[in-house]
């Protein structure tokens, strides 16, 4: 952490075992942040000193954004699990994490209490945010990969799959509403 004004060190560099490639989350005073080490961290933004008693551990990097939802933190890593932790201690709530069957690398979204997550395998998912277990009816699936984040927009779930296309899906039950074409064409 540095100050804007100055660009002087606010506090020692926090390290981890291994890169940091996902984009922070501040809420508050604490910053989250995954890392290739299998950890996810919560670290104070005054300090840069840890703020739970150990990261939690998972068995593969964390890639993804984490998102924060009623003092629950949402997090998704690399063998497919999507984990909800605890702000404050680190602990997991749910009795076992959701295990999607490939990556998650994709932020996830909630809209009215449904945890919406993409795996790279083209598969949507709408979880209750409270339990992890699944809310749609079933799972939507696109037809690319999944590796951009998603969108929310009026209770509709956007995302961007790799076959450029954009999927509008309804957010409380998966039902597809949209596929729009995304077509690129540099100038020349």
């Amino acid at each position: 952490a540095v100050n804007i004004g100055t660009g002087q060190l606010r506090w020692p560099p926090f390290e981890t075992q291994g890169a940091i490639a996902s984009t922070p989350l501040i809420v508050g005073d604490t910053l989250y942040i995954g890392s290739f080490d299998k950890g996810f961290y919560a670290i104070d933004t005054a300090t840069g000193k840890p703020r739970w008693a150990a990261p939690f551990q998972a068995e593969n990097w964390f890639w993804n954004r984490a998102i924060e939802y009623k003092g629950r933190i949402y997090v998704g890593n690399m063998d497919g699990k999507v984990y909800a932790l605890d702000a404050k201690s680190g602990k997991t709530v749910w009795t076992s994490p959701f295990e999607a069957p490939s990556a998650i690398r994709s932020a996830p979204v909630v809209v009215d209490g449904v945890l919406i997550i993409a795996s790279t395998n083209g598969q949507i998912y709408g979880l209750d945010a409270e339990t992890g277990k699944m809310q749609w009816p079933v799972q939507y699936t696109v037809g690319g990969e999944v590796v951009a984040d998603m969108a929310v927009a009026d209770k509709m779930v956007y995302v961007h799959a790799q076959d450029n296309v954009l999927y509008g899906l309804e957010a409380a039950t998966g039902r597809p509403l949209l596929t729009f074409p995304v077509k690129y064409t540099p100038k020349k």
